[in-house]
C-alpha cells in the first residue's frame, strides 16, 4: 500500500508517538489516539451521523492508498 501521497500535516513523528503512547500505557489508558488531529477526527467521528463518516471515508481513502 502507498501511503506517502499523505498531505504532510497528517503525518506524526514516530519517536512523539511513542512517547505519548508510552505515557498513556504507564498511566493506565486503554486506548489512547495520539496527535490533537486525531483526537479530534476520532471525537467528530462519534458525534457525526455514521453515514457521513462513512461517505467521508470512502471518498478519501483513494486519494491516501493504494492497493
Amino acid at each position: 500500500a502507498q501511503v506517502n501521497t499523505m498531505p504532510k500535516f497528517m503525518w506524526l513523528k514516530a519517536d512523539t508517538v511513542a512517547q505519548e503512547s508510552y505515557d498513556a500505557v504507564m498511566r493506565g489508558t486503554p486506548v489512547y489516539v495520539p496527535g490533537r488531529l486525531y483526537r479530534t477526527l476520532t471525537g467528530l467521528s462519534k458525534v457525526l451521523p455514521q453515514s457521513l463518516v462513512w461517505a467521508l471515508m470512502k471518498c478519501n481513502a483513494s486519494k491516501f492508498r493504494r492497493v
